[in-house]
């Protein structure tokens, strides 16, 4: 039995490379802590895509958003992570798509992440159920 994909959106953009990493390895952390606490594939392709393309670079940096958008319509649920709330350009592109083709959206901050008493977790279960 397949399990069922989540995808993760959260920042990336960033005005350099070491924090473009950083937010990288938070991604990459998101996407552990999902898997592990729920039991899904998590995947979040921006936490490997600027391996192969550059962020800087307006052409790549649209290919790797449709990219990730593609993928997002294999996905039964969408988990928008957050640092005090904040919305980037390519999150906000990937929570109009998931309107569009129904896939439902839970919003959780990244600090409660790992906290598995919180709402959001019991959000997304039940939706994925």
């Amino acid at each position: 039995m397949y399990a069922k994909m989540v995808y993760v959106a959260s920042a990336l953009r960033a005005d350099n490379d070491c924090k473009i990493r950083v937010n990288m390895e938070l991604a990459k952390g998101y996407v552990e802590e999902i898997n592990v606490l729920c039991g899904v594939r998590a995947v979040a392709p921006h936490a490997f895509l600027p391996e192969m393309l550059d962020e800087f670079d307006p052409r790549q940096r649209a290919l790797g958003l449709e990219f990730g958008i593609r993928l997002m319509e294999f996905c039964h649920l969408l988990v928008v992570v957050t640092v005090g709330g904040r919305i980037s350009e390519g999150m906000a592109a990937e929570i109009g798509k998931a309107s569009k083709i129904g896939i439902p959206v839970v919003y959780v901050q990244s600090e409660h992440i790992s906290a598995t008493r919180n709402e959001w977790l019991s959000e997304m279960k039940e939706v994925l159920m």
